[in-house]
């Protein structure tokens, strides 16, 4: 009997050591790391491999005290592999999440306070990466998504705000089909390069294009870069204002659909 509670004793001793050297070295040291690292994954993954350790160290505690007991361990444990697989195949979609949000957090398509356009065309900020799921906060509707982390990870994402948060932006602009070109190329090049949020590089200078032949119009197509992706609007519509006052002012016509007839007498 003494030789019996020793051995208990022993095993719970032990298993008392070793979750104290596990929480408070092993988990303190990897926090340490965790906090002088810029990624967010050892930040997300040392919680879970601290839950995942106790549990590991209580489950071996507990085949040690049945084995001792006379108990078939390899009953109990092919029991924890059956339910295992049973757990798995029931939370597939949360075990899709999880490895999802793993490759978000190491492959880094973007990070906390980035700048995205979702698959909709929606202008999203990175609030949060979890293990599940994302939140993202919608610029324009000024609400909080939650989105899983599989979908994400399979959607065709645009970070704009990396490798910088320059945004090329262009403008239709039709004249008519009697319009002098180099005139009307020179009046929306100069207005484009004259706004002050127009990026004035030489690699990125304002370009004018003629795109097509519409059915009372030819349209020229403007491009330029804007220094900040959240001023592409403003910039375009002050832009599209001031092309219209130079127009009026140099005389170029912006034409308006219309149908000529003609009519003929027998």
């Amino acid at each position: 009997m003494d030789i019996q509670a020793y051995y208990i004793g022993l095993i719970l001793v032990l298993a008392y050591v070793s979750y104290r050297i596990f929480k408070g070295v092993l988990i303190v040291w990897l926090k340490d790391i965790a906090r002088k690292t810029n990624t967010e994954l050892d930040d997300i993954l040392v919680p879970i491999f601290d839950k995942i350790g106790t549990v590991v160290i209580v489950i071996v505690t507990i085949i040690f005290l049945l084995n001792y007991f006379g108990v078939n361990v390899t009953v109990f444990v092919a029991g924890l592999g059956v339910a295992g697989l049973v757990v798995a195949f029931a939370a597939q979609d949360t075990l899709s999440n999880f490895f999802a949000g793993i490759f978000l957090l190491v492959d880094r398509p973007f990070a906390m306070g980035d700048t995205i356009i979702v698959e909709n065309g929606d202008y999203c900020e990175v609030l949060h990466v979890g293990l599940r799921s994302t939140r993202l906060f919608d610029i324009f509707s000024q609400d909080m998504l939650v989105v899983p982390n599989n979908k994400l990870a399979n959607a065709n994402i645009i970070n704009v705000s990396k490798p910088d948060a320059k945004e090329k932006v262009t403008v239709e602009v039709p004249v008519a089909f009697d319009s002098d070109l180099s005139k009307v190329e020179r009046i929306i090049t100069e207005v484009a390069a004259s706004h002050p949020n127009a990026d004035k590089s030489k690699e990125n200078a304002p370009v004018a294009r003629l795109s097509s032949f519409g059915e009372s119009a030819m349209t020229y197509k403007l491009f330029f870069t804007v220094d900040h992706w959240n001023n592409r609007w403003r910039a375009a519509h002050e832009i599209r204002k001031e092309i219209l006052a130079r127009f009026a002012k140099e005389g170029v016509v912006i034409p308006f659909p219309q149908h000529v007839i003609h009519m003929k007498k027998e």
